[in-house]
C-alpha cells in the first residue's frame, strides 16, 4: 500500500510537467489528425519536443553529484 500511496500522492514538478506534456500531445493528436499511425507519430514527436527543454535543464543547469 505504501508504494501505491507514493505513486498517487507524492507528485513533484517533473511528474506534473510530463503529465501536462503528454496530455497536450494527446489533445493535439485527437484534434488535428485523423489516422491512427499519423496520430501516434504526432504524439511521439510532440511529447519529445515538449520534454526536451526539461531534459536539457536537468542535464546542464543542475549541478551534478558526480
Amino acid at each position: 500500500m505504501s508504494a501505491l500511496r507514493a505513486v498517487l500522492f507524492e507528485w513533484d514538478l517533473v511528474r506534473v510537467y510530463r503529465i501536462l506534456a503528454a496530455s497536450l500531445a494527446v489533445y493535439v493528436t485527437a484534434n488535428y489528425t485523423d489516422d491512427f499511425l499519423l496520430g501516434l507519430g504526432v504524439v511521439i514527436i510532440v511529447g519529445a519536443v515538449l520534454d526536451t527543454p526539461r531534459w536539457l535543464y536537468d542535464r546542464y543547469a543542475r549541478p551534478s553529484d558526480e
